[in-house]
């Protein structure tokens, strides 16, 4: 009885380990950089190096050099950038950024 409980607490403990591991909580908040693509019509979103990111009015947009905070209207094609995205919800696939910096190159 004592080897099956060792057995079962090693596997939680394991389980645990896995489920608390850095890259999992890194796999939904993450920074990131890249070069804006593409912006939706509706600028609800932007394909950044492949991939698809969704935005809104409460994204915050850093201006270039720290000089403040501005609109995602800066956020134009050819932009190189870096981003935090926000964790995935269960109603939305999409990651969602929730800080963006304009890099001046």
């Amino acid at each position: 009885m004592i080897n099956m409980r060792r057995g079962i607490t090693a596997a939680c403990l394991l389980g645990l380990a896995i489920a608390l591991s850095p890259a999992r909580l890194l796999a939904d908040d993450q920074t990131r950089t890249g070069v804006i693509s593409e912006i939706s019509a509706d600028g609800s979103g932007m394909m950044i190096e492949g991939s698809f990111y969704r935005i809104d009015d409460r994204t915050v947009v850093h201006a270039p050099m720290g000089k403040g905070f501005v609109s995602r209207d800066a956020l134009v094609n050819g932009t190189h950038v870096g981003f935090r995205t926000s964790p995935l919800d269960g109603n939305n696939a999409i990651p969602k950024i929730a800080e963006i910096w304009i890099y001046l190159d």
